[in-house]
């Protein structure tokens, strides 16, 4: 009887088996999560990955629930079909580094996919004792000229970003310019980025300089640009790698800005220097204002006049109207404005006076109040006029001389027959024939060389063309700048084309510097200046093969 149903339990344990085995969870074999280890110090980079035996797309798992607790670096997909001896099977796999940001039990969440689910792993942090301190890695340093303003009055702040590790090993880099609430802000240079030594160690330095413009009475704060990333630090002992957070702390200023005095009359000019001179010419020499010139009907006078203001924009500074008498005919040139290396503002103003009349003409003189913010007290700065002799002008007209009746020559003609204009025709045929073959020869010497050049012109790209490439392939936009500065001075480019490079250059600018800042795609920009280099090539061949008109 044993011997009857030995065959049927050893049937029965099989099936069991087979059954027990069908009852796993699905999931375990579907949808799988493993890391590269489960204990790190704090920031220490590991690895998480993900398999799933369905071929699905890269976006169907949600990284951002491990944000809280971890920093997670951009996952990487790869999703595969294999068919081994008639055997079909599809592999998706997702790739992500991750770094802890806590210490303690930290857990990484389950992943969903359809039916499937992870199950949670539990990672062991540790604080890292070796880990440097945030101002051994990134630090910012600034100057605020001056903390005291009047309405319409402005400062300049300079901020140096001292970056003091290889600004290679960075990861999403986020820089926050300054903030200041009720003022108006604005850059006052380019930002420059340029490598120093501090203290014997190598560093990174990114400055930038900002005016700051009071528009009401109050009290203001003022707070400094943040460096905020990640950087990869390696150990050479254990060979580990951290992404170690970089967040510089801010330092705030605090600005007052004063009331408007109400007893100042004029055009309010706020300003902590204000310097206003003239300088008179005529067209030879400069002219001494203090003593009467001696000039003549016609004959032109210069009166250039130079405003320079501190904390003061060219929009700010006043339009000069200097009324002269109706003997005097008065040519003004438009203002012509420049910024110093110390931020003053310069305007220049030139008038071109001419007499009109005889006699003793004043020219005015010309003053300007404004608002001393020093000895905050009002202040008037003066030019003296200045006082012409005019005589009638020496230069008469010269009047046609008249007429004078002309005894006519008496010459007498000799019939030379048809031989000289038969001779002349010959000639001028000979003298055209060389002519012609000179200038055929010309021509195609011309041409040749014309040709040779653009070949060679068209060869290989330019010098500022390359710089603008190399640019963009390192993702610089501090240098990126001045390379399409230099070359656009190489192509012409219609309005429309600026207009298209301008917003390509706007978009990159407003993703690395606003406060949403994001990584720059430089893609749109390059596929741009290729597609318009191969246009300028093409159009320099075609001009060299057309022929000239005849």
């Amino acid at each position: 009887m044993v011997k009857i149903h030995a065959p049927f339990q050893s049937v029965l344990f099989w099936l069991t088996l087979l059954v027990s085995l069908l009852a796993l969870p699905a999931h375990s074999a579907d949808l799988v999560a493993s890391v590269s280890k489960n204990k790190v110090v704090k920031n220490e980079v590991f690895q998480l990955r993900i398999v799933s035996h369905d071929k699905v797309s890269a976006d169907v798992l949600d990284f951002s629930q491990l944000e809280p607790d971890f920093f997670v670096g951009q996952p990487s997909f790869a999703s595969s079909t294999n068919i081994i001896n008639g055997n079909y099977s599809q592999r998706s796999e997702w790739t992500v580094a991750l770094a802890a940001q806590k210490v303690g039990i930290v857990t990484i969440p389950s992943f969903q996919l359809g039916s499937y689910q992870t199950s949670p792993i539990a990672i062991q942090v540790t604080e890292d004792q070796e880990q440097p301190a945030q101002e051994e890695l990134a630090e910012v340093r600034s100057r605020l000229e001056r903390t005291e303003l009047y309405p319409g009055e402005s400062t300049l702040f300079h901020a140096q970003l001292i970056i003091k590790e290889d600004i290679r090993r960075l990861r999403d880099p986020k820089i926050t310019p300054p903030k200041v609430e009720g003022m108006r802000l604005e850059s006052a240079s380019e930002p420059k980025q340029y490598p120093s030594v501090l203290n014997g160690v190598e560093v990174t330095i990114v400055e930038q300089s900002f005016r700051i413009t009071a528009e009401q009475a109050g009290q203001f704060t003022l707070s400094e640009p943040v460096l905020k990333a990640g950087l990869l630090y390696g150990n050479q002992y254990s060979g580990n790698t951290r992404l170690i957070p970089i967040l510089t702390k801010a330092k705030n200023y605090s600005i007052q800005v004063l009331e408007k005095p109400k007893h100042y009359q004029g055009t309010w000019l706020p300003t902590a220097k204000l310097s206003l001179t003239q300088e008179w010419q005529d067209g030879q020499q400069k002219l001494d204002s203090t003593t009467a010139y001696s000039t003549q009907v016609g004959h032109a006078i210069t009166r250039e006049i130079r405003l320079q203001v501190s904390g003061l924009t060219q929009q700010q500074l006043p339009n000069i109207h200097i009324p002269y008498p109706e003997s005097i005919s008065v040519y003004a040139e438009k203002p012509q404005f420049s910024t110093l290396d110390n931020g003053d503002t310069v305007m220049t103003f030139k008038q071109v006076l001419i007499p009109r009349q005889t006699g003793q003409i004043h020219l005015p003189e010309f003053s300007l109040n404004w608002w001393n913010t020093q000895r905050q007290a009002e202040q008037t700065s003066q030019m003296a006029g200045m006082t012409l002799q005019v005589k009638p002008s020496e230069e008469t007209p010269v009047l046609p001389t008249p007429n004078q009746p002309s005894t006519p020559e008496i010459q007498q003609v000799v019939d030379a027959g048809y031989w000289p204009y038969i001779t002349l025709l010959f000639a001028l045929l000979w003298l055209s024939t060389a002519l012609l073959a000179w200038m055929l020869w010309r021509h195609k010497h011309t041409d040749s060389q014309a040709n040779h050049k653009t070949k060679e012109s068209s060869k290989a790209p330019s010098c500022a063309y390359q710089t603008v490439l190399q640019a963009i392939e390192q993702q610089d936009l501090l240098a990126l700048s001045p390379a399409l500065r230099t070359w656009q001075k190489e192509v012409m480019l219609n309005q429309e084309e600026e207009q298209t490079l301008t917003t390509l250059v706007h978009t990159l600018q407003q993703a690395c510097y606003s406060e949403r800042a994001e990584q720059p795609d430089f893609n749109p920009l390059k596929n741009w200046l290729v597609a318009k280099q191969k246009q300028r090539r093409k159009m320099q061949r075609s001009r060299s093969s057309t022929l000239p008109p005849l």
